[in-house]
This record gives C-alpha cells, structure tokens and sequence, in this order.
C-alpha cells in the first residue's frame, strides 16, 4: 500500500540539505515521525490535495524492486540491511563499511533506473540499524523509521558475537528485523511505504 500527498515542508527540508548536506544540522531519522505527530491531532486533508501533484512527479517516486547485485559493491557479511515493503518487494538494500564512523550507501530503483544514494550522517552500521535516511545529490531523500512501539520478537546474540561497528564487526551478525515505514521525499511530493519490514544483519 502507498500514499502520495504534496507537504509543504518538503522545500524547506531539502533547502537545508541541498547538494552536499550539512549532515550535522539535520535529523532526518526524526523528520517523518515528528511530521506525523503534528499532523496526528488535525482533520484530514481533503482528498482533492492529491489530485494536484503532476502526474509526472507522482510516477517519479513509484519505487520497483532492488537486489544486492544492484549495490554496485560486495556487502561485507552482517553489515547489510534492506526494506521490504507490505507487497513483499525488497525497495532498498544499504550497507555500510567497516569503521564505526564510515558512512553507510544505498541503492534504490526509480523508472529512471537505479539510484545510489548517501547516509546524511556517519556512524556505520548503528546508524544503519537506528533507521537511516539517505540522500543524493538530486534532491532524493529516502528515510526509514522502525516502530518500535510495536512489539517484535528480538533476536537472541550467540555468546561472543561482535558489537555493531566494532573491529570484529566483519564476523556474521545476528539477523534483526523491524516493522517499519520508508519515504520517499522529492521537492514537490512525498510517497510513503507503510507496514514493511526493516532487516539488517544475518
């Protein structure tokens, strides 16, 4: 299931954000849920906002399936995770490098073909775990955000197994798996993938 709705926040957000990214002045893991929260305790918008986003862009943000093989690198084991949406497609595979400060990559697939797209902070794979956001240098922003709050069997760590980012870090890791939300931000529209699963790890 997808949602397509324009927000006037999208320019402000991406004003911010623009080319480079000033990684340190943005909190993107935070910025669909805090969206959310604000929009929680106000009427719906009408259904006719929709029907003024251009076709154009509404087709844009239409994601298909990615595979590794798409990443364009080999993913060390264990510092990989993808997002499966409610219709069980994997619509993002990322990976992060070795090094707790490394920043982590992802690759996405547009009707345009494949984009690859950066983390918008450093931190490895614990920001890759924490629910990331991404971005490339044309305006794509792609946050995932877990819900915590609903409750998911946690995985049980074999003795011995390596802390996240740490130098051992290449050694398997334990599968972890999320419910989770991911958005797809352009300047002039917003396209939401509710009800899927984040996975990293295994």
């Amino acid at each position: 299931m997808k949602y397509l709705y324009a927000i006037a926040a999208a320019p402000l957000l991406l004003a911010a954000c623009a080319d480079t990214v000033p990684v340190d002045e943005f909190q993107p893991d935070h910025s669909v849920a805090e969206l959310d929260q604000v929009n929680s305790g106000a009427p719906a918008a009408p259904a006719a906002t929709n029907a003024r986003l251009p076709q154009s862009a509404a087709a844009s943000l239409n994601l298909g399936a990615v595979t590794k093989g798409d990443f364009g690198a080999s993913i060390e084991p264990g510092r990989g995770c993808d997002f499966t949406s409610a219709a069980n497609q994997i619509l993002l595979v990322a990976a992060a490098p070795l090094g707790v400060n490394s920043r982590p990559r992802a690759v996405v697939r547009l009707p345009g073909g494949v984009q690859s797209l950066d983390a918008m902070r450093d931190g490895g794979y614990n920001y890759l775990t924490e629910g990331p956001a991404f971005q490339n240098r044309q305006g794509l922003t792609i946050t995932v955000v877990r819900e915590d709050n609903v409750a998911v069997p946690a995985p049980v760590m074999p003795a011995g197994t390596p802390t996240p980012g740490s130098a051992a870090a290449g050694a398997k890791m334990a599968a972890q798996s999320w419910p989770a939300t991911m958005t797809v931000i352009t300047e002039g529209a917003e396209q939401e993938y509710p009800q899927g699963v984040y996975s990293c790890g295994g």
